[in-house]
C-alpha cells in the first residue's frame, strides 16, 4: 500500500465555509458495481445521491492517471454539479448550493488493464435534514397553490418575487426562507430558484460578489432570454430595482469564474436589455 496522501481545501461560498477533505491510498480489490468510465458519467450518480440527501456516496470511476485532473475532480465532485443544471429538470445548483454543506472525499485505486480504477467514498453533510426537506416540500406546494402558477412567465416571476419580499434576512437555505421565514442571499436565491421551477420558469442560482462581499442571486429565463434577479437586495427596499435586469443594468455584481465561461454563457445567453415587469403583474 502506498503512502497516505492528504489534500485539504476550503471553499468559501455565499458567506458559508464549505470544507472538503480528500484522502487517497492504493487499493487491493476491484468490483464492477457502480463503476463509471469517466468523470462526466459519475455526475448524474452523485447528483441523484445528493438530491436523496444520502450521507455516504460510494462508486468507482476509471481514469488514466491520479494527477491534477483527478484532484480537481475530487475537490469539486459536488460543487461541480452546477455544471449539469439545465435550468428546468436537473437541479444541480440546488444540490450544490442549497443542500451541500461539506464532505470528506476518500479514495483508493488499483491499476487494471492500463487504467486506474478509483473507488470513492464521499461522506457528505447537508444544511438540513430529510425531515426538514419533507416539511419544505409540503410548504412549497401550499405556497405555490396560493400564489398560482398560471399566466405568463413574467407574471409568475412577479408573484414569486413579491412573495420573497415577506422574508426576513438571517439564514442560508430555501427551507429557512420558506418554513422559518428567515433568509440571507443564499436562502433567497434558493427559494426563488425552486419556486420558479415549480411554476415552469427556467431558473439558475449563481454565486459571486456584490459590493465586494460574497453573494448569491438568480438568472431567470423569460421569452427565450435570461435575466439577472437579486431578491435579497430588492427585499430590503421592497423594490424591483434588481429584477429581470441585463448585465449592463445590474451594477455591483461580479460572477464567480465558473459563470463567466463560454460554455456557461452559451447555456444562459443574457438578454441585451432589461425586461420591464409590473410589480402587480397578475
Amino acid at each position: 500500500m502506498k503512502g497516505l496522501k492528504r489534500f485539504a481545501g476550503t471553499i468559501i461560498l455565499a458567506a458559508t465555509i464549505i470544507t472538503v477533505m480528500i484522502i487517497g491510498t492504493a487499493a487491493t480489490a476491484y468490483a464492477d458495481d457502480a463503476t463509471f468510465d469517466n468523470y462526466s458519467e459519475t455526475q448524474q450518480y452523485v447528483y441523484e445521491n445528493v438530491m436523496d440527501m444520502n450521507t455516504e456516496i460510494n462508486y468507482k470511476v476509471k481514469v488514466d492517471s491520479i494527477g491534477s485532473e483527478f484532484t480537481n475532480y475530487a475537490r469539486n465532485s459536488i460543487l461541480g454539479l452546477t455544471e449539469i443544471d439545465n435550468g428546468t429538470s436537473v437541479a444541480g445548483d440546488y444540490a450544490a448550493l442549497n443542500f451541500y454543506n461539506g464532505d470528506s472525499f476518500s479514495y483508493s485505486y488499483q491499476k487494471v488493464d492500463g487504467q486506474y480504477v478509483v473507488s470513492v467514498t464521499d461522506k457528505v453533510s447537508y444544511r438540513l435534514t430529510k425531515s426538514q426537506q419533507n416539511t419544505y416540500t409540503k410548504k412549497l406546494a401550499k405556497v405555490m397553490k396560493k400564489i398560482g402558477t398560471s399566466g405568463s412567465d413574467s407574471a409568475k416571476c412577479s408573484r414569486i418575487y413579491n412573495y420573497s419580499f415577506s422574508l426576513p434576512s438571517t439564514a442560508y437555505t430555501s427551507y429557512a426562507a420558506l418554513v422559518q421565514k428567515k433568509a440571507v442571499c443564499n436562502g433567497y436565491a434558493a427559494l426563488v430558484y425552486d419556486m420558479c421551477r415549480e411554476a415552469g420558469v427556467p431558473c439558475r442560482m449563481i454565486v459571486g460578489t456584490a459590493n465586494g462581499g460574497l453573494h448569491a442571486w438568480n438568472l431567470i429565463k423569460v421569452n427565450g432570454k435570461w435575466y439577472n434577479a437579486d431578491s435579497t437586495w430588492d427585499a430590503g427596499n421592497k423594490t424591483f430595482k434588481y429584477f429581470m435586469k441585463s448585465d449592463a443594468q445590474f451594477p455591483d455584481h461580479t460572477r464567480s469564474a465558473a459563470y463567466t465561461t463560454s460554455s456557461f454563457k452559451s447555456l444562459c445567453p443574457m438578454a441585451s436589455k432589461s425586461l420591464k415587469i409590473s410589480r402587480k403583474a397578475k
